[in-house]
């Protein structure tokens, strides 16, 4: 093992069993083991999660970013948005071929085929919040925190619960919530709203 500490387990459709650790992966095949570590463009630091989609890639997330291995050669979509070098804490894919991915502080759905070309941009990427109803966009480091169940819908485990969503009734497209500002208050003192917002120096 590349460590001790197991942070998650998987099993690929060929029977190889792949183990998540504190300072790497390995892989066990046929009583042979191979261990994945930066050296081989893993990522630094713990692998949070692991999955395997249906073309047969593994998905790491890793402390600094996912990262896919695909006939026997890791990759990270370098260009993706700084998001995707976050915390990686859970990953599913949908019947669409999208994959759901939770963070430290985000909650994102992407094509799979896109992040797979290495280099994809934010409109590639769809992110939710407390608007489209999550109760956190949170995510919170446990087995398995998102989870495609038998009718397709997504599980996500967030911060301050569990949210529910059923991918083929998210719009591709949201529009921004419009801000209103009632007032501001700075060091106890309310600030004038009518002209140029000014905050004074001081605490």
């Amino acid at each position: 093992l590349a460590s001790n500490a197991v942070t998650a387990i998987l099993e690929s459709a060929d029977g190889t069993m792949w183990f998540g650790t504190a300072n790497g992966m390995s892989s066990l095949s046929r009583n042979n083991w191979t261990i994945y570590r930066s050296l081989d463009d893993l990522p630094p630091g713990q692998v949070n999660c692991l999955l395997e989609d249906s073309g047969g890639a593994i998905w790491i997330g890793t402390d600094n970013g996912i990262a896919v291995l695909r006939s026997g050669q890791i990759a990270v979509p370098r260009q993706a948005p700084e998001p995707f070098h976050e915390a990686i804490l859970g990953v599913a894919e949908d019947r669409q071929g999208r994959l759901w991915i939770s963070t430290a502080n985000h909650t994102l759905r992407v094509d799979r085929d896109k992040l797979l070309g290495g280099v994809i941009g934010e409109a590639d990427v769809r992110e939710f919040g407390l608007a489209d109803g999550l109760r956190s966009v949170e995510g919170v480091k446990r087995h398995r925190s998102v989870v495609m169940d038998s009718l397709g819908q997504i599980w996500l485990s967030t911060y301050r619960g569990l949210s529910l969503v059923a991918p083929l009734q998210v719009a591709d497209i949201t529009v921004p919530a419009i801000a209103h500002i009632d007032g501001v208050i700075a060091d106890g003192s309310a600030v004038d709203l009518l002209g140029a917002v000014r905050i004074p120096g001081g605490r």
